[in-house]
């Protein structure tokens, strides 16, 4: 039988298999199975159901046993075509399917999953901000505040930092992405920079929300930060002083932070998240035309 003719074939057989009746099924198995075969291939027209008979205790003799054995054969033998027509669909597929094409859409989804966490984090410090005191004091007391008396507050301030934390993993594996899918040519520049540029920011986010609880553990672990800061050659102490306000950590330090963190930070986060997704949308566009009009 000629390949062209196993879908016809399948869609057949399911027919003929579909109508009730024990005489039915054998007539199938005794000769319907080549005229259904002959109809495939356009030999001839198809057939209409047989009537329904009362009486199927004749269609029940000698011929029973191996009818439901060739029936069975043939189910078999139909299962095995829809394999193979299958099969040879999902291998012109995969053929079809090139590895730029599957990077280049990875890093298209990476970019929306980016810019969701962006905007994640943006609107749970909206809310946040409510009720936050950028002090020395009040930072830990508001915190808690949340967490324990507003209603979601602890789901909400939980979203914030999954976010930030997400939003710096996926930004590093768009990086990889990229790289592997050679998008730091001259062509993909504006992506390539843009999410540089992006991951830097989600880490910069999270170093400046480091002091922003005010607790031990951010406490102390920003004094070693301010330590390597100061030990930068010609800039480092002016550094330090930028951040702390001159003196030790005290309200004027929380406050600068919260300030980078919330405003300048978080905006810019925001703008290279679009730029960049609108860098990768418009370069596989022109790839695409440029393509079509190769072919």
């Amino acid at each position: 039988m000629c390949d062209p003719c196993e879908p016809r074939l399948i869609t057949l057989a399911q027919q003929f298999l579909s109508w009730q009746g024990v005489e039915e099924k054998i007539f199938l198995v005794n000769g319907q199975i080549a005229a259904i075969r002959a109809i495939a291939c356009g030999r001839v027209s198809s057939p209409t159901p047989p009537a329904r008979r009362q009486n199927t205790k004749v269609a029940l003799g000698k011929s029973l046993p191996n009818g439901w054995f060739g029936l069975l054969l043939d189910k078999l033998n139909i299962i095995k075509y829809k394999y193979t027509f299958n099969r040879k669909r999902l291998e012109l597929a995969m053929q079809n399917i090139s590895y730029g094409f599957v990077v280049r859409r990875l890093a298209t989804i990476l970019s929306v999953v980016v810019l969701t966490l962006c905007l994640t984090a943006a609107v749970t410090g909206i809310l946040l901000s409510f009720y936050y005191q950028p002090t020395a004091g009040g930072a830990y007391n508001s915190l808690e505040t949340i967490n324990s008396e507003i209603p979601n507050g602890w789901l909400i301030q939980g979203m914030h930092q999954i976010a930030g934390n997400g939003l710096i993993a996926v930004s590093l594996i768009q990086i990889v992405v990229m790289f592997l899918g050679e998008k730091f040519r001259r062509s993909w520049l504006t992506a390539w920079i843009s999410g540089i540029l992006l991951t830097l920011s989600a880490i910069a986010l999270s170093w400046t929300a480091m002091i922003l609880g005010w607790t031990q553990l951010g406490y102390w672990r920003f004094i070693i930060e301010l330590g390597t800061i100061e030990a930068i050659p010609f800039v480092g102490s002016f550094l330090r002083d930028t951040l702390t306000g001159g003196g030790a950590i005290n309200t004027t330090t929380v406050m600068r932070l919260y300030t980078l963190h919330s405003y300048v930070l978080s905006m810019g986060a925001m703008v290279l998240a679009l730029i960049h997704l609108s860098g990768l949308l418009i370069q596989e566009k022109e790839e695409k035309q440029a393509l079509l009009q190769s072919e």
